[in-house]
């Protein structure tokens, strides 16, 4: 109903919430269809970018995972070289403030589950909305942002 109207109402009840306990009361189907039903309301903010599919994700999910990537101890990994900002780089997430606040958070492993879980529903839901929003067009853009997410997908579980 309102697909392609660009209603910030219809936009602001499907947004994703920004606080891990809400999240982790939503399904992990109910977040990528959020995310892919917002895309489809208002295609002038769909953008065929690693920084809109980035941006998908809550903010709080995205300094949650930073946290745990920075801080996680790869030394133990066949590869050495890899280190946290290798792989906070490559799972593209915003590198300010990632330890300006004290202390980082020691979440649960439940709490792990969810972030994981959250992060990796969110951009599922953006690629799946920017495949559907491009679909036969042809956008070389969009193509290679999806091609790039998609063989990224298989390493992006974070010990």
């Amino acid at each position: 109903m309102f697909m392609g109207t660009n209603d910030e109402g219809a936009a602001a009840v499907l947004k994703l919430p920004n606080t891990v306990h809400e999240l982790s009361a939503l399904a992990p189907e109910s977040i990528i269809m959020r995310v892919v039903c917002r895309s489809l309301v208002t295609p002038r903010d769909c953008r065929s970018t690693h920084r809109w599919v980035s941006a998908q994700v809550p903010r709080v999910i995205c300094k949650l995972l930073l946290h745990k990537v920075l801080d996680t101890d790869y030394r133990h990994y066949d590869r050495a070289s890899v280190t946290g900002q290798h792989l906070a780089a490559w799972l593209r997430l915003p590198r300010s403030d990632a330890h300006s606040d004290g202390a980082p958070p020691t979440p649960s492993p439940a709490m792990d589950l969810t972030v994981c879980e959250a992060y990796a529903c969110a951009v599922a839901g953006a690629c799946l909305g920017l495949a559907l929003q491009h679909a036969g067009t042809s956008d070389r853009a969009t193509r290679d942002v999806l091609i790039q997410r998609v063989w990224s997908s298989a390493c992006d579980v974070v010990a």
